[in-house]
């Protein structure tokens, strides 16, 4: 099925198979990323966490289906064979691998300092975040302390932010793309291609406007 993308990418050939992947949250960030992360071939590799139930607000900006309100996320998401998904939340966290790569898609800043704080030494995060019609995406090899530094100086006081709904002022392809992003990244990873990844990339949609430091 997958042998056109494999001419470019095999998941079951790469040099780090051993590398499992946690996504955490599978909203309006996510759950494109699944479907990409799916679409690449990856299959036992691939888990996914979110607590969240599938609202009717929910339906025009993620991957799932007006009949699914009320399901939990976690059950609606397609799956490949041997892909699981958890109904949980960052407070009960899977026991990582030494070789992970950690998704994060969850809407705040406290998960992620948290699912990151868990993380060890020897992961890779992939930190997707989104405000209206711009996004970044952060790359933080935890055993590099020049990518800690700078990705531990992110993390803001929640206070200082503006709170709004999910995927408020947000159109599905910001979503998309900003998921594209994170996905072409962990195939990076997988691929140990690192020259060729940024720490740091940011995307105004409204102005065009991109920003990009290099890891």
């Amino acid at each position: 099925m997958y042998n056109r993308q494999r001419k470019l990418f095999n998941p079951e050939e790469s040099i780090l198979l051993r590398k499992r992947i946690f996504l955490f949250g599978l909203g309006g960030l996510g759950s494109w990323a699944w479907e990409g992360l799916q679409k690449l071939g990856f299959r036992e590799q691939l888990t996914g966490i979110d607590p969240d139930i599938i609202e009717k607000v929910n339906v025009p900006l993620q991957v799932y289906k007006e009949e699914e309100e009320g399901a939990y996320k976690a059950s609606k998401v397609t799956r490949n064979e041997g892909n699981s998904t958890i109904v949980g939340t960052d407070e009960c966290l899977p026991t990582f691998p030494a070789s992970a790569v950690i998704v994060l898609a969850t809407d705040n800043i406290v998960s992620r300092r948290r699912i990151y704080e868990k993380a060890p030494l020897s992961a890779v995060i992939v930190d997707g975040r989104m405000a209206g019609q711009y996004y970044e995406v952060w790359i933080c090899r935890k055993w590099k302390s020049k990518d800690v530094k700078r990705y531990e100086e992110s993390f803001f006081d929640p206070s200082e932010a503006t709170a709004m709904p999910c995927g408020e002022q947000g159109i599905v392809y910001c979503f998309m793309s900003a998921a594209a992003e994170m996905v072409a990244d962990v195939k990076r990873i997988f691929n140990k291609e690192w020259s060729v990844m940024n720490h740091f990339l940011s995307l105004d949609m409204l102005t065009g406007e991109r920003i990009t430091y290099p890891l």
